[in-house]
């Protein structure tokens, strides 16, 4: 995988080990205790990566350098490929996967939630008039909540669940995932 600035990469072999070269900085790895499952792939995020095994588990490793995270997309704000928004408990975390799924993880790595897109390069974008849309390559929509109250927010909520509110605090769709 390569990075950033694509003067480095990364390789993870199926224990968990990740190797780092040329520029490309190491935020961890799951090789020191060895991963339960062979792990199958590694994605870079804006801070460091993800490591997801045979069963889609996935582990974050971040440059302890990352910005604050945030659990709260705005009207006309999107996210891109690697790109997340993190409950304020820190305990969920949606993510703009590069594979085109944007999924919500729990703390350790499993899935609670995802749209099932697949189209690599898809981004994640908040509307003026409060449809959240997955948009692939090309300005094809994949998925949306159907949702057009303008002022509309989505939300990481402590309690697992991924939610749409309208102004006045008015719950226009959710994810229904309180774990």
């Amino acid at each position: 995988m390569d990075t950033s600035t694509s003067k480095g990469y990364w390789l993870v072999a199926a224990d968990g080990g990740v190797f780092a070269f040329g520029d490309a900085g190491f935020y961890g790895s799951m090789g020191a205790t060895g991963a339960s499952r062979p792990v199958v792939g590694i994605t870079t995020t804006p801070h460091g990566y993800f490591l997801v095994d045979a069963t889609g588990a996935v582990q974050s490793f971040n440059s302890p350098q990352a910005p604050p995270t945030h659990d709260t997309l705005n009207p006309q704000q999107q996210l891109n490929p690697g790109d997340q928004l993190v409950s304020s408990n820190g305990r969920y975390v949606l993510v703009m996967q590069g594979d085109g799924n944007l999924v919500e993880y729990e703390t350790g790595g499993s899935a609670v939630w995802a749209s099932g897109t697949s189209v690599p390069g898809t981004v994640f974008i908040n509307q003026a008039d409060g449809n959240f849309v997955l948009v692939a390559p090309g300005n094809h929509p994949v998925w949306a909540t159907g949702t057009n109250t303008p002022g509309t927010l989505l939300t990481v909520q402590d309690d697992g669940n991924v939610a749409a509110y309208a102004p006045g605090h008015r719950a226009v769709w959710a994810t229904n995932t309180r774990v």
